[in-house]
């Protein structure tokens, strides 16, 4: 009998969310503490790859932020699943905001990926372990990716090329012609940043 594969689902719902939360707790916990080598790290790893896995085939990319203090799955908040206030303070020693889990990531590359941001002594920052992400060959895994996925999905990245074609009227009076637009400067100061996107707007419509 022939299978039919699973249709990629719209958003991930609350209870894999969960499920993936606390497994990943779980196996990250047992890596900071004894390493990825250690049996119980290597049981919890297992268990959570295993776990991942069978979502990724149903939900192909899943994102976990870390926004503000709280840990967040795909826009759930699962901070009462994790330590969160641990993990937190953790990720943001290497500002670290985010990584993604791709389908055909595999036990190995959750074990390299586990090994290098469990460990801040030896990759201090994310680009750190972005690297050795890299020299290891790690696929299906990216850190801080959220953000650059959705500026170039929902958002258009205004480079200071642009702004220097624009006449000084239609600028904001506090722009920086020095500055770039980033998500970033925009969710800091919303304000300052609508009149330069805004004069952008005016004189793509000419």
């Amino acid at each position: 009998m022939e299978t039919i594969p699973k249709e990629p689902q719209a958003q991930l719902d609350k209870k894999d969310a969960e499920t993936l939360a606390r497994n990943f707790n779980k196996c990250f916990g047992h890596a900071t503490m004894y390493g990825v080598r250690h049996q119980m790290s290597v049981d919890s790893l297992k268990m959570f790859s295993g776990v991942l896995t069978a979502v990724l085939e149903t939900y192909p990319l899943i994102n976990v932020t870390l926004e503000h203090e709280s840990i967040v799955f795909e826009g759930w908040n699962v901070d009462k699943i994790v330590n969160a206030k641990k993990l937190a303070s953790h990720f943001k020693k290497a500002n670290l905001q985010s990584f993604s889990f791709e389908k055909g990531l595999t036990q190995g590359d959750l074990e390299a990926f586990l090994d290098i941001t469990s460990n801040i002594g030896r990759y201090p920052t994310a680009d750190d372990m972005k690297a050795e992400l890299t020299v290891r060959g790690v696929k299906g895994i990216r850190l801080n990716y959220i953000m650059y996925r959705k500026m170039t999905s929902d958002e258009a990245v205004i480079d200071k090329g642009a702004l220097a074609g624009l006449p000084a009227s239609r600028l904001s009076p506090n722009h920086d012609p020095g500055d770039s637009f980033s998500l970033t400067k925009v969710l800091a100061n919303p304000k300052a940043a609508a009149g330069g996107v805004e004069a952008l707007g005016g004189n793509s419509r000419g």
